[in-house]
C-alpha cells in the first residue's frame, strides 16, 4: 500500500504543505525584521513535481526534496526593505491549511 502512486503523491503533497506552513510561520515571525525577504517553496520544485507525476515517475516524486527560495523580486512593503505583508501571509496560511485538510481526508 505504501508504494502505491496515489499514496506516494499524497504523502509528498502533505510534506510540501507542512514545509510551507513552517515557511509562512517564519515569514510572520520576521515581519518586523529589517530587510527580511519572505520565503516560499521554489516554483521550480512544484513544476518538477508536476512533471514527474505526468511522466508517472513516482520513484522520482518520492526522492524529491522541497526547495525554498527567498522572494527578492517583490517590492519591499516598508522602507526598511521587508517585503512580508501581514494580510497576504495570513491568507496564504489559511489556504495552505485548507489544502492540508483536503489532502488528509
Amino acid at each position: 500500500m505504501f508504494q502505491m502512486d496515489n499514496y506516494v503523491l499524497g504523502k509528498k503533497l502533505m510534506d510540501v504543505s507542512h514545509e510551507r506552513q513552517k515557511i509562512y510561520a517564519s515569514n510572520l515571525a520576521n515581519i518586523e525584521t529589517p530587510a527580511y525577504k519572505r520565503m516560499d517553496i521554489d516554483p521550480s520544485f512544484e513544476s518538477n513535481l508536476m512533471s514527474a507525476v505526468h511522466r508517472d515517475r513516482f520513484d522520482d516524486v518520492n526522492k524529491m526534496e522541497v526547495r525554498v527560495r527567498r522572494d527578492r523580486e517583490s517590492k519591499p512593503t516598508r522602507e526598511d526593505g521587508n517585503n512580508v505583508e501581514l494580510n497576504a501571509e495570513l491568507l496564504r496560511i489559511n489556504q495552505n491549511a485548507m489544502d492540508f485538510e483536503f489532502l488528509s481526508l
